[in-house]
């Protein structure tokens, strides 16, 4: 590899990981933000925030982790997937009795909210059946296929709607 690439290189693997220390800098405030707070709807916003932050900072991590050689197969497979298959058993049942509790809302605005959370539990529910069926298949993954799976998930998550998110993304742009 010519020197200037794997220079570059680092010294992008070194702007990740100043990101990733920014991130995980905002999580902890906005942790003490809500953590302070008593508005169950401003706590709500805040802990999106917080979780969205926290997911950054672990795409950071693992960008670093892939593109610093450190190698994906060190993965314990037999506990890692034992306790895959009861998180997956234990989602689908959270996910069964949210669907009926969801046909028993008639009031529109709690519906959609509520759907937020289904939606999320049918995600949650695929991405640990995916990890599942990585595990299994860890010993025959490369690199390449590492960021392919990362790639689905990421998709998978892009579907979620985003109830006026163009307004949004605008009106932060305004406040800067």
């Amino acid at each position: 590899m010519d020197l200037s690439k794997l220079k570059m290189k680092r010294e992008i693997i070194e702007k990740l990981k100043e990101q990733k220390e920014l991130e995980d800098e905002m999580a902890k405030r906005l942790t003490t933000f809500y953590n302070s707070t008593e508005n169950p709807l401003v706590k709500l916003f805040i802990h999106w925030i917080i979780l969205d932050t926290k997911k950054h900072s672990d795409v950071y991590q693992t960008l670093i982790a892939l593109n610093s050689g450190v190698t994906v197969g060190d993965i314990e497979k037999d506990r890692m997937t034992r306790e895959l298959k009861i998180h997956i058993s234990e989602e689908l049942e959270m996910l069964e009795r949210g669907e009926g509790i969801g046909e028993e809302i008639k009031d529109g605005n709690t519906k959609k909210l509520f759907d937020i959370v289904i939606d999320d539990e049918r995600r949650h529910h695929q991405v640990l059946v995916e990890l599942l069926s990585i595990i299994e298949k860890v010993d025959e993954m490369s690199r390449e296929d590492w960021y392919r799976r990362l790639y689905e998930v990421a998709e998978a998550e892009k579907r979620i709607p985003r109830i006026g998110r163009r307004r949004y993304v605008q009106r932060g742009r305004e406040a800067r």
